[in-house]
This record gives structure tokens, sequence and C-alpha cells, in this order.
């Protein structure tokens, strides 16, 4: 899951270029001013370039800080640069194998244990090249724990050779797929008055970003401003929670076979029922019943309890019979009610006799 706020601009050239024109003062104050026009919750700036007391103006503003920048002035220089713009996230620079090779002599230096680092590439940074092959390339990735990456989708560079280089979900598609990025997000590019408006981030929201700063007009801010966030996801249905409950205790049963009478055994068999199994409404007064004699929590009180799969099971059921309460006689708050006592709990030895036997007489399989 990426660290970034998004959406965010990269800052290039400004303090460089803009030197002639205008000072270091005004152009952080017209960044800050545009930043906060576009609703950014972060900005990138280029490290190498970036005044510290600038840098430490935007971070006093609330902007979240991610240095950008090329590596191959070694480990030392770039985390020097880091530190000295009070970076929050590292975002190398990898558009050609040698960005790749001096990223890679980072990472080995153990710079993204010390700032995460979410990488801004294009295809060019996972070419063969430096005696690797794109599968080492991938590999390595995945050894370094590099999962997000940042992918520059240009409509300036579309041709008729390159047609989807400004297109956003083929783009996104082809690091996630062909690279095996498992997160991925897009840059635009904005220059030459191109608008935000003419990309599709319908499926991004506002975490996306925009290249670049010194390019961009003040109109152009106004739009990204406008750019809706993703609604929130649907909650998961009963069914899937209660195949996630399968699949964890699945795994659990695996290796300790014949445990017929443990929680994690007989909270699987209760969520291997589908959602229309008359066997467990055979089944369920009879153990609700035993668990209350019991004494056993109801289900909305219950907070997960244990370790490992138990309470892997607990943190997924719990959402649900939290939302659902009253549901006393549903399979995940039954699930809850067995989940959620502690590990000595000798309630359950009183009950999981007569509940593995009525799972029986049901028809359950075990």
């Amino acid at each position: 899951m990426s660290a970034v706020k998004g959406p965010f601009v990269f800052v290039s050239d400004d303090y460089v270029a803009n030197a002639p024109y205008e000072s270091a003062d005004q152009t952080t104050n017209r960044l800050i001013s545009r930043s906060k026009l576009a609703g950014c919750k972060s900005i990138a700036l280029f490290a190498r370039q970036t005044p510290t007391d600038q840098a430490a103006r935007f971070k006093a503003e609330g902007f979240q800080i991610i240095a950008w920048d090329v590596t191959h002035d070694g480990p030392e220089a770039v985390e020097a640069d880091l530190r000295r713009v009070g970076a929050e996230i590292w975002m190398p620079q990898m558009e050609t194998v040698r960005e790749m090779t001096s990223t890679l002599r980072c990472l080995e230096a153990g710079l993204h244990t010390r700032f995460p680092c979410e990488p801004v590439m294009t295809s060019g940074g996972m070419d063969a090249g430096d005696g690797r092959t794109v599968e080492d390339n991938k590999r390595l990735m995945r050894q370094f724990g590099v999962n997000t990456v940042w992918v520059e989708v240009y409509l300036q560079d579309q041709n008729p050779e390159h047609p989807n280089l400004g297109n956003v979900n083929h783009m996104i598609w082809h690091f996630e797929y062909n690279y095996g990025f498992p997160e991925a997000h897009p840059v635009v590019g904005l220059w030459n008055g191109v608008s935000v408006k003419n990309y599709d981030l319908s499926q991004h929201g506002r975490m996306f970003s925009a290249w670049r700063s010194q390019q961009m007009d003040e109109w152009q801010y106004g739009e990204l401003a406008s750019i809706p966030d993703l609604p929130p996801p649907a909650p998961p249905s009963a069914t899937d929670i209660r195949n996630q409950v399968v699949s964890i205790a699945k795994e659990w049963d695996d290796q300790n076979p014949g445990a017929r009478l443990s929680r994690i055994h007989i909270a699987r068999r209760i969520a291997s029922t589908g959602s229309t199994d008359t066997r467990w409404n055979a089944a369920r007064e009879d153990i609700v019943t035993r668990l209350d004699s019991a004494s056993f929590p109801f289900a909305s009180s219950s907070t997960p309890a244990g370790t490992g799969a138990r309470l892997e099971i607990g943190k997924v059921v719990k959402p649900w019979v939290d939302a659902n309460a009253s549901a006393r006689l549903a399979r995940l708050s039954v699930i809850m009610r067995i989940v959620g006592s502690g590990s000595i709990d000798t309630r359950w030895n009183l009950v999981r006799e007569q509940i593995a036997d009525t799972l029986d007489n049901a028809g359950i399989p075990a």
C-alpha cells in the first residue's frame, strides 16, 4: 500500500531555471499557493536542487515531502539529500538501465529501510542491461520490497509506434501484469497546456501525480482539484468473509490433522456451508443454545483473542459481526463467539464434543 498522500506535482528545475526572475521564497510561495489550490497533500521536490530552507517551508505548511532524483552520485550522497530536505518518501527516478543500476546500489545500502521507496519509472528502467535480465529486475524489486511504482504516462510522448504511452489504464496494467508490481499509480504529463481531463483517472481517484510544476499554468492546478476521490470500497459480503475463514482454517487444519474438536476446525466446518444450505438451519439453534449455556459472550461483545489462525479469523469476521449485532444465529456470529474465547478458556471444553456431534448429525462435513 502506497505511503504517498495523493495527489502531488513534481517540482523540477524551478529553483534553478526561475532564479533570474524570482527569488527562492517567491518560487516556494507560488508552489505552495498552487498546490493548495489543487488540493495536494504532498509535493515531490527535486532533492539536489531544492534549498534546505525552502523544503522546510513546505513541511511547515503540512505537505508530505517526497524527494525524487537520479541516484548516480551513490548511496551516501543520495541519503544526505533525502535527510537535508526532510524526505518522508524516497522516489528514485528509474527510466534507464543506468538509473536502475544506481538505484539498486542504494537499495543494497539499505536506503529503503530508512525511507519508504516508491520509484517513478518508465519501461526503460526495467530493460535488460548491466548483466541483468528483465526477470532479474523483477526479482530484485520484490527482494527489496519495492511494491509501489509511479508510472510516467504522457500523452505528449504517444506516437504511432507507441500508441499507449498516454493511456493510463494500459500503462498501469503493463507495470502490474508484465513487471509484477502489486501497486502502480500514474504520473500524467501536463506540459504544453495538456489538461488532466484528457487522462482517464477513474481507477485511481486522487492517487495520481503530475509532471511538472515549471510547465504548468494556474488553471491546470485548478483542474487537479476537480478530480474526485474514488468511492469507498464496498464491504465484503458474508460469503466472501466465510470463504476467507475457510482459507485461513484450511491452512491451519493441513498442519494439524485430526484436530477435530479445535475451535479453528469447527469454524471451518461452519463457514463451509453455503448461503442456502439448510443443514446450517438444522444445527444453528442447538449450537447457539450450547454456547449460551456455557456463558460464551455474544459475538458483538467479543474481541479477537489468541494467536495465529484464530486471531486472523477473528479479525476477518469481527467487522461483519459488529455491523450485524442482532444476527445471533448467523454463521459468522457463531464463529466469532467460538474463536473469540481465550486459549485456556475451559468453556470450550464443555461444549466442543456436543457442537461437533451437532454438525455431524446435520450432515455438515468435517
